[in-house]
């Protein structure tokens, strides 16, 4: 049987784990529990502090994802994609790819610029929601229900 103090700090370890863990799944409860209102505002505060984990847990790890880019001016579509969590997680990782859509900052401009602290998006019908900065309407995420879960369906970008 192990002495005190290994049993000691296998609790503090323990606890430790089990805290980190459960900040991850925070961000997965909270889209779980609450409507695409407070999916988005929790969306918003994981890709403000740059959250990589926060941000994969809107995202489903069964279905994929897709991404729309829209040219500036005319609102013509220029890029439909289909991504799935495995990609993007890889991506994360690699720091490459998806991973400069939200984190990078070339010449300035990441999709992470139109979120601001504190700052909600305008909802456009029951689950998507517009940047308030877009014009157009065309920058914007759309939610869906997947297994009681709210999670990220279509990310619409307007850019160059």
């Amino acid at each position: 049987m192990p002495g005190k103090s290994r049993m000691v700090q296998l609790g503090i370890m323990l606890v430790l784990i089990l805290a980190m863990t459960g900040l991850d799944w925070s961000y997965g409860a909270a889209a779980a529990d609450q409507g695409p209102d407070q999916a988005m505002r929790s969306f918003i505060d994981a890709v403000v502090r740059k959250d990589k984990s926060a941000i994969l847990s809107f995202f489903s790890p069964s279905s994929p994802w897709q991404y729309v880019g829209y040219e500036i001016g005319t609102g013509k579509v220029i890029a439909t994609k289909t991504v799935s969590y495995q990609v993007m997680t890889k991506d994360f990782a690699s720091q490459k790819g998806w991973y400069g859509f939200f984190f990078d900052e070339p010449n300035g401009y990441t999709f992470r610029v139109n979120f601001r602290p504190g700052e909600m998006w305008k909802k456009k019908g029951r689950n998507i929601f517009v940047c308030p900065q877009s014009d157009s309407g065309n920058t914007y995420v759309a939610w869906r229900q997947e297994g009681g879960k709210w999670v990220i369906q279509k990310i619409g970008e307007t850019g160059p």
